[in-house]
């Protein structure tokens, strides 16, 4: 076993162990009677991350994300006492200093597992023992200090509980001293294996009800909306509803009237805590200008229903004109980017595959750069030193809206990556990873009851930023 595969094995711990004195009051003995009985586990989450220290500076992070799948595994409570059993499969994925090392799946079957517990109060319970146990690259997983009190939450109508555990710690890793902080998060349902399964099945009807309407003409916009309403009304049923997402979003399809959210506001925060805003203006749904303030913003012209071009102002003084124009056959051939104050404007010439799934843009006879589409969306981006690719971008995408999914002529902005315009941003779903040669970024995104995203955090060589989007419907 490799020193890296130790690291990530280590930063894989999935028991929560304590001990207590305290004591439990008429209302914690309440609580503790809807504890009782048995629970099968519904999904388990753990997020680890570790600094490792030499000498008192950061050496190496580790970052680990513990999943389970196919799970049929029960807890069983009696009045100070627990008792686990079943199997698990475990997924597991690390990365060292943002670099992944370990992308695998591990099943855990004839789980025998005991131990006490103890009510801190009516939010918060102690446990004597492991709730969960696997090896992982051969090592046992044990967490040697004591952990911190985990939360526990009842959904409304008592049938679904949620243990929620957040720890940091001092340990010594490989000789090495760390601080590892810990997330993790396991949902159980009352009852037995056929009870999680229908909570399962459930879930599994909404997401596919959810995916209907995301893709749905307006001629059938009212029925996907109305067929997602009753999925959710029949999750909460089965599942509950504990903190009243799930009617939020039944709340937000309204009468299922038709509606194209537009983006009209973004609102980027960095960790400096400087601050961007930018504001989206729109004529009916084709988008006519991009306000950053200060001066600088963007106007985009039309002309005969086409794209035509786009002006940047900078100081409100035109900084880059660009020109967008078509062959007979209405589609993009040639890009005109003028820069003011530049002797010459660079011209790109445009070829499209014969599917239309890849776009080479030409300066002179050569190759400059080239877009793979997938989906209507950017899945790789190449550049060109005289027909050598020099740099290579891949990127993945969530199932979800994108913020300019509504916006008139959003095809043709995908095709177009210029001074003015990247292409990326007007694909149909929101960008998971973006892997270039010297520059790797990620992004995790909440969503709108429609699907479309309201934050955004973005992580890469730059830092974190926080962007939070605002469109007509809310």
């Amino acid at each position: 076993m490799t020193k890296i595969k130790s690291l990530i094995a280590c930063m894989a711990l999935l028991l929560i162990t304590s001990c207590s004195n305290e004591s439990v009051d008429e209302t914690e003995n309440a609580v503790e009677a809807s504890l009782l009985g048995e629970w099968v586990l519904l999904n388990l989450e753990v997020n680890q991350n570790a600094d490792i220290f030499q000498n008192g500076v950061v050496t190496s992070s580790t970052e680990t994300s513990v999943t389970t799948t196919e799970q049929d595994y029960k807890l069983i409570f009696t009045e100070s006492n627990f008792t686990t059993s079943g199997s698990y499969t475990v997924n597991v994925q690390g990365s060292i200093n943002d670099q992944s090392v370990v992308n695998q799946s591990n099943t855990v079957s004839n789980i025998e597992g005991n131990g006490t517990y103890e009510l801190i109060n009516s939010e918060q319970i102690r446990f004597n023992g492991a709730l969960y146990q696997f090896d992982f690259e051969g090592v046992q997983q044990v967490q040697a200090n004591e952990g911190e009190p985990a939360k526990y939450e009842f959904s409304e109508d008592g049938n679904q509980l949620t243990f929620t555990d957040e720890s940091q710690e001092l340990t010594t890793l490989n000789g090495n001293n760390a601080r590892v902080t810990s997330n993790s998060v396991s949902v159980w349902v009352r009852g037995n294996a056929e009870a999680r399964d229908a909570c399962l099945d459930a879930e599994t009807i909404t997401s596919i009800a959810q995916e209907a309407l995301n893709e749905a003409t307006s001629e059938a916009y009212a029925d996907a909306c109305a067929a997602l309403k009753v999925a959710l009304e029949n999750q909460i049923e089965i599942c509950g509803d504990s903190d009243g997402a799930l009617q939020t979003r039944i709340n937000a399809l309204g009468d299922c009237t038709e509606v194209f959210p537009l983006l009209v506001q973004a609102v980027a925060t960095y960790e400096d805590g400087e601050t961007t805003i930018i504001n989206y203006i729109y004529e009916g749904r084709r988008l006519i200008r991009e306000d950053h303030g200060d001066g600088f913003y963007f106007i985009y012209n039309y002309l005969n229903d086409r794209l035509v071009g786009s002006d940047s102002f900078l100081d409100n003084q035109e900084d880059i004109v660009e020109t967008y124009e078509y062959d007979d056959n209405g589609v993009l051939n040639r890009i005109t980017v003028d820069i003011v104050g530049d002797a010459l404007p660079s011209v790109d010439t445009i070829s499209f595959s014969e599917n239309n799934n890849i776009v080479d843009y030409l300066s002179g006879s050569d190759t400059s750069f080239r877009l793979t589409l997938e989906n209507s969306n950017v899945i790789k981006y190449e550049e060109f030193n005289e027909n050598s690719v020099e740099n290579t971008g891949l990127l993945t995408y969530d199932d979800k809206n994108g913020p300019f999914k509504n916006i008139e002529f959003r095809e043709v902005f995908l095709t177009i990556d210029t001074e003015n315009i990247y292409s990326v941003a007007y694909g149909l779903n929101n960008v998971l990873t973006e892997e270039y040669e010297n520059e790797n970024c990620t992004y995790s995104y909440t969503y709108n009851a429609l699907g479309y995203p309201t934050q955004i955090i973005e992580n890469g060589t730059d830092g974190e930023v926080i962007i939070n989007l605002t469109y007509d419907t809310d």
